[in-house]
């Protein structure tokens, strides 16, 4: 998902511009943006018969639920992959990706503020698809 908006922020217009703005402050994108992409990706891949693996969402409850309708209407089955990290592995990796790609939303603060974000919106949604028997965890440490 992070590519894909990062490649709407490339383009100077009103889209473009507004995405740049709230991932530089590492904020939450518009849902009706993130559902928008995800929506016309799945029916990419449900035109082709292909698979998809979606990174970076969801990471709000309300997104799970529109990602679980959509699935069950095309009647797709899914997992959800959880990396699972500490706190400082995460912002130490993060740091040495905007290294190397430099990148205007891998500010410490904008770190932070995803962190934050991860902590107290998107670890319900993963105990949400783990009480559904669809959370895969992996140990990235």
């Amino acid at each position: 998902m992070g590519k894909t908006l990062r490649a709407l922020t490339s383009n100077n217009n009103l889209i473009g511009n507004y995405v740049k703005g709230i991932m530089e402050h590492g904020d939450m994108i518009d849902n009706y943006i993130t559902h928008y992409l995800v929506l016309t990706g799945l029916h990419i891949v449900k035109k082709n018969d292909k698979y998809i693996m979606i990174d970076g969402f969801p990471r709000l409850m309300e997104q799970a639920d529109f990602f679980i309708e959509k699935e069950a209407k095309l009647e797709r089955d899914f997992v959800v992959i959880q990396y699972v990290l500490s706190k400082e592995k995460a912002i130490e990796r993060l740091m040495s990706r905007a290294k190397l790609e430099s990148r205007d939303d891998d500010t410490l603060e904008a770190m932070n503020t995803r962190i934050a974000i991860f902590e107290n919106e998107t670890m319900s949604v993963l105990k949400h698809f783990e009480d559904m028997g669809k959370l895969v965890k992996i140990d990235a440490e």
